[in-house]
């Protein structure tokens, strides 16, 4: 198997492409990220028959987004970011290349609109929920229906690393539906019911889940005894 940026026999790990027909990387190259960024590679310990090599694409792409980052955080950006948000530089761009992969806006610098928000969130967008729209909304703080990147890791950094005041902060504004300042009893109802929609839909997943793999592992031969007590000749 050749390396299709090197040219080099691959010798090693195997880097084979998923979404493409037949690409493969050496793990020189491939730590390089010479390829698309929204593309998902198998790592290849043992070698594969030749013959039994697939030609054709292994899976669809999963990430909606750009194939190639335009350009890269500039420092000062980075320290900005860092002094606004609980993450470090590290993860800061981490998370930009995270956010090149969702970014489907055209404008400058991209952006995660509506429609991909909920790509992420999987089955729990398939109906519509209050609850996700109150997540969208707190992501989206200038509320142009799109997430940009200084959103998104602002957002993150509450969700994950915010001091008490933080979130106690922004859950209160989440349940005032209508920006009054407070929260009535019929907007901490719609909350709570939206809330127990979403709960039954993954509880509905897990047990879909368990209930297939009870079924995998279910021995249906009825020819075996319960125990070796049956399996004596009745009198």
């Amino acid at each position: 198997i050749i390396c299709n940026n090197c040219g080099e026999q691959i010798q090693g790990f195997r880097y084979k492409c998923t979404n493409c027909v037949d690409y493969d990387l050496c793990e020189t190259c491939e730590a390089l990220g010479v390829h698309y960024i929204t593309h998902v590679f198998l790592k290849i310990r043992i070698s594969i028959p030749p013959l039994a090599n697939p030609r054709s694409a292994l899976l669809p792409i999963f990430y909606p987004g750009n194939d190639f980052i335009s350009k890269s955080l500039d420092e000062k950006q980075l320290q900005r970011l860092h002094l606004k948000t609980h993450f470090d530089i590290v993860e800061l761009e981490a998370f930009y290349d995270q956010y090149n992969s969702l970014s489907t806006f055209e404008g400058e610098g991209g952006g995660i609109t509506h429609n991909t928000f909920e790509l992420c969130l999987g089955p729990l967008s398939l109906e519509k929920n209050l609850i996700i729209e109150r997540l969208f909304r707190f992501f989206d703080q200038n509320h142009d229906g799109i997430i940009n990147f200084e959103e998104l890791v602002c957002g993150l950094s509450i969700l994950c690393k915010g001091s008490l005041d933080e979130r106690i902060k922004h859950t209160f504004i989440g349940y005032d539906l209508d920006e009054d300042g407070k929260i009535s009893r019929t907007e901490l109802h719609k909350m709570l019911t939206a809330y127990f929609k979403l709960s039954m839909n993954l509880v509905r997943d897990v047990v879909k889940i368990m209930e297939e793999g009870i079924m995998e592992n279910f021995d249906d031969e009825a020819s075996k005894p319960v125990s070796s007590v049956f399996a004596a000749p009745i009198p």
